[in-house]
């Protein structure tokens, strides 16, 4: 079984070397959606780089992020087969135009 490292002061941003975080309710700097009882999987690189990757049991989701050279990038959601329904996209393109193709020859069949 892995063991968990409790997170430096509830924090994310400061769960900057290599291993597996419980975050809590309490924890900041995580997904807004994560909620209690997620894990966060830190990938260092260097003093000033690593890799967060968190994961929700309870919703089936997950997210990642980047620190390069001290900054944070935004947290960002994997898609996967469980959350990637046509229905739950926005700015869906409605027209051929809309996906970039604007020289195609519409064809119609009877």
């Amino acid at each position: 079984m892995l063991a968990y490292h409790e997170t430096p002061d509830a924090d994310l941003n400061k769960a900057v070397k290599s291993g597996i975080y419980k975050i809590e309710a309490a924890t900041v700097n995580k997904p807004a959606e994560a909620g209690a009882n997620a894990v966060c999987i830190t990938a260092a690189y260097s003093d000033n780089a690593c890799q967060q990757t968190v994961f929700a049991s309870a919703s089936n989701r997950a997210w990642f992020r980047v620190l390069r050279n001290g900054t944070w990038g935004n947290w960002l959601e994997f898609i996967h087969s469980g959350n990637n329904l046509w229905e739950n996209l926005s700015g869906k393109p409605t027209t051929v135009s809309g996906y970039g193709i604007a020289d195609a020859m519409l064809a119609y069949h009877e």
